[in-house]
C-alpha cells in the first residue's frame, strides 16, 4: 500500500491512512509513504540555496519544513511516543542542517550525490511521522529504512534498481516482519547504491518503491493511494470533466503515464508484469470507491482509445537532417547532444524526416545550441502534446481523421507527431487552444460509451483547469541559427 505526498501532507490525512490501513490488516499489509506534501520541492530549494551561499534564506525554508513535521508529530502522537519521535527528527534534522553548513560554508557544489542525500529526507521523516501515527492508534508498526532493501545503480537523482538483488534483500527482511504481526513502514523514492551510498528513483519514484516491494514479496496487489479516484480518460489538470476508467492494461497505463499522466510513474508497470501483480490507483479520501485496476485484460475490447494524456508548456524543437541515418541513430546523437548541455527531453520522437523533441519551456536558451547535421531547425513556442492511449489501435488512418476532424476548427495548426507505439497517437498543439482540443477530442471518443467508465467523484475535481485565452497570431514556430557540418567523421 503506496500512500503519496497528498495523502500525508496533514495530520486529517494520515488519520485517514491510519484508518485505511487498518482496514486492511487482514491482508498482511506493507506500507510504503513518500515525503509530506511539497516537502521534496522544499527540501531541493533549502539545498540549491544553500549551495549558492545564501544562508539566511536556506536556514529559513529548512526551519519552515521542521516546523511542519514538529506540528505533525505533535497533532498525531502524545506522551513517550511524542517525545522518542520528537528526538528522532531533532537527529535528521540536524544532519540536515550540518548538510546544508557544509554546502554554504565550503563552497560545495550541488552534486547529484549530495542532492539524493538532502532530498532521502523527506521519505525518512514521513516514515518516522507516520510509524508513530500508526502505533498510536493501536496499530504495530515499524519503520523500515528502504536503503536497506533496495539496490540501484550509481546514477543518482534517477538511479535504476537493479530488481534481482532488491528482491532478495526483500525477501530477507520484511516477510518475517508481517509473520511477527508487524506492519513495516518504508519510505518510498530513496534506495542505496552497492556502496550504500544514498540514491532516489527520481520523481514519482515512490510508486516504483511500492512495485518492488510488492514483487519482493510476491504481493496479492500493489496499491497506490492517492488524492484522485483513479485514472481517467482525461488529464484533470486541463479538462475537468474525465470520466474514471475502472480497469486498463498495464501497457496502456504505462503508455498513459509516459504521455504525461501524473497518476503513475512510468516504470511501475515493470516489477507487477513480471509476476502478473494487479496494481489499483485509489483515493485515500474516499477509500470505499474502487478505483482503477491495472492488469492483464480478462477479455479482448476494441475502444480505440482510453485516455488522453497531455504534456503542457512545452517548447518544441523540430529538427530536420541533412542526410539520411541509420534507424535511431539521429534520434540518439541528438539527445546526446542535449544532454551535454543538461538538458532532459520530456518527449522526443523520429520519424524518416524529422526528429522532434520536446522540453519545458525556460530550461535552456536553444538559440547558444548548435544541431550540427541538421538542414533546419525549428522552434516551436508555448506548446502542448496530446496523446491518446488506446489497446492497440490508435495509430489508424480511421482515427487519425477522427481526430483531424474534431479538433480542426479550434486549432490554428496542429502537427500530426510521428507514432512510436501502437498503443498511442499524438498531436502538437497550442498551448493556448489545448483545452479546448481535449475537450471535443473527449466528446468524439467518450461520449455515449459506459463499457469500464464510472463518474469522477464531483466534490474531489480540481478547483480549476488551465484555461488560456488564445494567442494572437496563431501558432507559427521560427527558424534558429545553426551550423551545417557533419557529426561523424567517415575517416
Amino acid at each position: 500500500m503506496k500512500f503519496g505526498g497528498s495523502s500525508v501532507q496533514d495530520a486529517g490525512s494520515i488519520e485517514r491512512v491510519a484508518s485505511v490501513v487498518n482496514d486492511h490488516l487482514r491482508r498482511q499489509p506493507i506500507v510504503v509513504v513518500s515525503a509530506v506534501g511539497d516537502t521534496t520541492d522544499r527540501l531541493l530549494e533549502f539545498a540549491q540555496l544553500a549551495a549558492k551561499g545564501r544562508r539566511y534564506e536556506a536556514w529559513r525554508v529548512l526551519e519552515e519544513i521542521q516546523q511542519r513535521h514538529f506540528e505533525l508529530a505533535t497533532e498525531l502522537a502524545s506522551g513517550a511516543a511524542l517525545e522518542s519521535l520528537e528526538q528522532e527528527l531533532k537527529e535528521e534534522f540536524r544532519t540536515l542542517h550540518l548538510a546544508g553548513m557544509d554546502l554554504c560554508e565550503n563552497g560545495s557544489e550541488l552534486t547529484s550525490i549530495s542532492q539524493d542525500c538532502i532530498l532521502s529526507f523527506g521519505e525518512r521523516l514521513s516514515s518516522m511521522v507516520v510509524t508513530t501515527a500508526f502505533v498510536q492508534r493501536g496499530l504495530k508498526a515499524a519503520t523500515v529504512d528502504a536503503r536497506r532493501l533496495i539496490l540501484t545503480d550509481s546514477r543518482f537523482t534517477r538511479a535504476t534498481p537493479l530488481y534481482w538483488e532488491s528482491y532478495a534483500r526483500i525477501r530477507w527482511n520484511l516477510p518475517h516482519m508481517v509473520e511477527k504481526g508487524l506492519l513495516p513502514v518504508v519510505g518510498g523514492f530513496i534506495a542505496a547504491n552497492e556502496q550504500g551510498v544514498t540514491t532516489t528513483l527520481g520523481r514519482g519514484g515512490s510508486d516504483l518503491s511500492a512495485a518492488i516491494i510488492g514483487a519482493g514479496v510476491n504481493a496479492e496487489e500493489i496499491q497506490i493511494w492517492t488524492d484522485v479516484d483513479g485514472m481517467l480518460t482525461s488529464d484533470p489538470r486541463v479538462f475537468q470533466s474525465g470520466l474514471r476508467l475502472t480497469e486498463i492494461s498495464y501497457d496502456e497505463a504505462a503508455e498513459m503515464a509516459k504521455a504525461g499522466a501524473k497518476v503513475l510513474h512510468p516504470d511501475t508497470m515493470v516489477p507487477a508484469i513480471k509476476l502478473r501483480i494487479p496494481i489499483t490507483i485509489r483515493n485515500s479520501r474516499l477509500p470505499h470507491q474502487e478505483g482503477t485496476r491495472i492488469t492483464i485484460p480478462a477479455k479482448e475490447r476494441h475502444d480505440p482509445v482510453k485516455s488522453i494524456a497531455c504534456l503542457t508548456g512545452l517548447t518544441t524543437l523540430e529538427i530536420r537532417p541533412v542526410m539520411s541515418w541509420p534507424n535511431g541513430e539521429f534520434a540518439t546523437t541528438i539527445a546526446t547532444l542535449l544532454a551535454e548541455k543538461n538538458v532532459i527531453p520530456d518527449y522526443l520522437v523520429e520519424s524518416e524526416s524529422a526528429i522532434f523533441i520536446g522540453v519545458k519551456q525556460g530550461k535552456t536558451n536553444y538559440d547558444l545550441v548548435d544541431f550540427p547535421g541538421c538542414t533546419a531547425v525549428r522552434l516551436w513556442p508555448d506548446t502542448a502534446v496530446v496523446t491518446l492511449v488506446g489497446d492497440g489501435s490508435c495509430n489508424s488512418a480511421v482515427l487519425r481523421t477522427r481526430v483531424e476532424r474534431a479538433i480542426r476548427a479550434v486549432c490554428s495548426e496542429m502537427v500530426i507527431l510521428p507514432v512510436i507505439s501502437n498503443l498511442s497517437f499524438s498531436v502538437l498543439v497550442n498551448q493556448a487552444e489545448l483545452t479546448r482540443a481535449v475537450e471535443l477530442l473527449h466528446k468524439e471518443f467518450f461520449v455515449g460509451r459506459s463499457q469500464n467508465l464510472a463518474a469522477v467523484s464531483a466534490e474531489l475535481k480540481p478547483a480549476e483547469a488551465r484555461r488560456e485565452s488564445p494567442r494572437e497570431g496563431g501558432f507559427e514556430g521560427r527558424l534558429l541559427p545553426f551550423k551545417i557540418q557533419p557529426v561523424f567523421s567517415n575517416s
